[in-house]
């Protein structure tokens, strides 16, 4: 039985990742350019989180004290996910665990 191989392309290059021209390499992003994503991502999350806190319990204070619990609680929830996650084999290639 044939196998059946999925091709990602890179999502700037358009470039199927195994087969891209030469010299065309995906762009590597900056160390500061994902910590200003992160940072950016944050704050509208805490911005989203504090409107829709507000608009359930009606005082800003409440809602702001939401929001940065909820900040919280999901990175140590995220932490905690990738952790696992990097135990599964599932889905990496090359993989000889």
């Amino acid at each position: 039985m044939q196998q059946k191989h999925l091709i990602l392309k890179h999502r700037e290059t358009g470039y199927p990742s195994e087969r891209r021209p030469a010299g065309k390499r995906p762009d590597v992003e900056t160390k500061t350019r994902l910590f200003t994503k992160s940072i950016t991502w944050q704050v509208s999350g805490l911005f989203m989180m504090t409107v829709i806190g507000y608009l359930f319990t009606g005082s800003v204070g409440a809602s702001g004290g939401i929001a940065l619990v909820s900040a919280v609680v999901g990175y140590f929830c995220y932490f905690l996910h990738e952790i696992m996650w990097s135990k599964v084999d599932w889905g990496r290639r090359g993989s000889s665990r």
